[in-house]
């Protein structure tokens, strides 16, 4: 079994004038990969006591013959728990890479001037959001995806990971995330900030045009800040907005956070 362990460090504050970091990074997928590294382990250790168990009374049981009628059902037992650990160690492993692409993107966001608030890990009814940025170029709303290979649209509206369709529909999935966070800081601030979706691929080749994904933009990891400072759809926002709009996101994790 592999274990792996991750160290999340960004330069200080203090070097020069970077973003508030207003929540840690990586809560979120440490959570999920630490409960998959356990479901993991329960299956090798059951899996062993069960196989041993059977393989035992097969020897030791007075109708022997029976006994050994049973080993081809330990055999089958072996695969099938050799299969279900294998499907669970890939899916813990894309959590862990989830974790390192994540960070990346929590370094590169931690660059930005001063004036912007960073929020990381913000749980939303339909899944979470990995970061939020709110600043005076406005909202952001950040995926982090870290797919392989290219990165392209298939003209409907969603992504193709090397010329094939995703598992599912990432970026009306996203899209929903972004507003239902929305509609929480309107009640909470009266403002209608327009928030902008970014999908942000660290290893992939983009290839995906702005449009072809609707309101949300697919970009590299190297274009993320400059598209941050100078790219926004949205409105400028004054001071006082981005302070209102920094303190209801933190008033939405806290109620969030109450009702776990």
């Amino acid at each position: 079994m592999r274990v792996e362990t991750l160290v999340w460090e960004v330069p200080s504050k203090e070097l020069h004038g970077m973003a508030d970091i207003a929540v840690p990074p990586n809560s979120y997928l440490d959570r999920q990969a630490r409960r998959k590294s356990l479901v993991y382990v329960i299956l090798a250790v059951t899996a062993e006591f069960l196989c041993g168990l059977l393989v035992g009374l097969a020897i030791s049981s007075p109708y022997r013959i029976y006994s050994l009628l049973a080993l081809p059902v330990v055999g089958l037992l072996a695969w099938a728990t050799w299969k279900w650990m294998d499907r669970v160690e890939k899916d813990r492993d894309n959590f862990v890479r989830g974790m390192d692409g994540e960070t990346r993107v929590a370094i590169a966001l931690s660059m930005l001037p001063e004036a912007f608030r960073v929020f990381h890990n913000l749980d939303e009814d339909f899944g979470n959001i990995d970061h939020l940025v709110v600043g005076p170029t406005g909202m952001f709303a950040i995926e982090t995806k870290n797919w392989k290979g290219i990165v392209s649209s298939d003209g409907k509206g969603e992504l193709l990971a090397n010329g094939r369709p995703a598992s599912k529909p990432n970026v009306r999935r996203f899209t929903a995330r972004i507003m239902g966070l929305k509609e929480k800081v309107q009640a909470l601030t009266r403002l209608d900030p327009f928030i902008c979706g970014l999908m942000v691929f660290p290893i992939a080749r983009v290839e995906v045009r702005n449009g072809q994904t609707g309101t949300v933009d697919c970009l590299s990891l190297e274009h993320l800040c400059d598209h941050i400072q100078t790219k926004s759809k949205g409105r400028a926002l004054s001071n006082d907005e981005v302070a209102q709009i920094a303190k209801a996101v933190e008033k939405v994790q806290e109620m969030r956070e109450e009702h776990k």
